[in-house]
């Protein structure tokens, strides 16, 4: 057993290291902010969309998850504005009110397409910055998990199924190609 931590603690330490080295971590913060953008002032002011608001943000993750050598996609708006993790089609949460654009009251939104276009924007950043950490692992002889540690983490669809990666910890314990 001792072994084993032994070699656990080395394999840290060389990603640690790894890390050290440049931005090669991507940390995506979907649900921080509190912002509903001026031009939606009905939804706003109203006080089910703010109570709603204090209810579904995750408050302070941006402050929390601060580190200087990550890249950030981190949305500008309240989910309550547009919740940027939920699928574009077949969203469950749909059947709820709960989908990209949540429906938590009478407010009514003066511009629905603004949301849908700052959805997209967001999901183009997040591939680019996805497609570029990938590139940096992938010419250092790394590989990325991909909806890895939890299944059903959110994955630029662009990339999403492409190709099947593991994570060092299932190649190295032989849970992949092993006997």
């Amino acid at each position: 057993m001792i072994l084993c931590w032994e070699m656990m603690i080395l394999s840290f330490r060389m990603r640690f290291t790894y890390y050290q080295k440049g931005k090669k971590m991507l940390l995506h913060i979907p649900h921080s902010n509190t912002t509903i953008p001026s031009y939606e002032e009905q939804m706003a002011k109203n006080k089910d969309v703010l109570e709603a608001i204090e209810k579904y943000t995750d408050h302070r993750t941006s402050e929390l998850f601060h580190y200087e050598k990550a890249e950030r996609v981190e949305y500008g708006y309240s989910r309550l504005f547009c919740d940027v993790e939920k699928l574009e089609e077949n969203e469950p949460m749909e059947a709820l009110g709960l989908g990209i654009l949540y429906e938590v009251s009478n407010a009514s939104r003066k511009y629905p397409e603004k949301a849908l276009a700052t959805y997209k924007e967001h999901h183009q950043k997040l591939l680019e910055t996805t497609k570029k950490q990938k590139e940096m692992f992938d010419k250092d002889g790394y590989s990325i998990g991909v909806n890895t540690p939890f299944s059903g983490t959110i994955i630029p669809l662009e990339l999403y199924g492409d190709e099947v990666v593991y994570t060092d910890e299932e190649v190295y314990w032989g849970f992949v190609g092993g006997d």
